[in-house]
């Protein structure tokens, strides 16, 4: 796996994933077709599938690199602008793909980026224009320096009620604080435990109650249990 500031891309090693939903967009792509199921079954190369769609995989093909992209994020815009008019999207893997693909599945995915984006028709040099105030609390929960702030804490932090703090967030994001806070404070606990800490440990360290916890988000959240992650 690889953890940026706007996403998360790994190498699927799991078979099938149950239905399920969350905020993160996805990217697939694959050298093997692969059967994925909102309300009817697509079959292609390669989706891009919009937050909150309910969706199953049948059968994950090995050869497939997977991207969770945070929708808040500039990246999160451009791709949706072009990818997302309709909530699924679904083609052949491009040609000029292929050679990315390749090196991610050779086990280089640290040597894709940033050229990846280039090729896949994203401009990232525009500016974003939001609330200020939205922006200094996505800032602080990506930082981390907020990620363990409760709700009133993050709307003292901007100078908000909480309850036009989270509408404020809703509105711009698309998303509630709380989903976006529990999907750092997931993506926090799989990069500790891919940095070998045990998953008791980055389950407390990353806010949650124990590992029961976690891995009940994790089944909701992904369709997949907390074992398959790191298989």
């Amino acid at each position: 796996m690889i953890f940026a500031d706007d996403y998360i891309v790994f190498v699927p090693n799991y078979a099938k994933v149950q239905k399920h939903s969350h905020s993160m967009m996805h990217l697939f792509l694959s050298q093997e077709p692969i059967e994925l199921t909102t309300n009817k079954k697509h079959v292609a190369t390669m989706f891009a599938l919009d937050s909150f769609i309910p969706h199953s995989v049948e059968a994950v093909p090995l050869k497939t690199l997977l991207f969770l992209i945070d929708p808040t994020s500039l990246l999160g815009e451009v791709f949706a602008q072009k990818f997302l008019a309709e909530d699924i999207y679904c083609a052949s893997l491009p040609d000029k793909l292929n050679f990315f693909l390749r090196q991610a599945l050779r086990g280089n995915l640290s040597e894709i980026f940033p050229d990846f984006w280039t090729s896949l028709g994203l401009n990232l040099e525009v500016k974003k224009s939001r609330d200020k105030r939205i922006e200094t609390v996505i800032s602080g929960i990506k930082d981390r320096s907020l990620l363990f702030a409760s709700i009133p804490e993050l709307a003292q932090s901007v100078f908000l009620s909480e309850s036009r703090l989270t509408h404020l967030f809703k509105e711009t994001t698309g998303m509630t604080l709380k989903n976006y806070l529990l999907m750092n404070q997931m993506a926090l606990a799989f990069q500790l435990v891919q940095n070998n800490m045990s998953i008791t440990e980055a389950a407390h360290s990353a806010g949650f109650y124990d590992a029961a916890h976690l891995a009940n988000l994790v089944r909701k959240t992904t369709g997949i249990s907390l074992s398959e992650v790191f298989r």
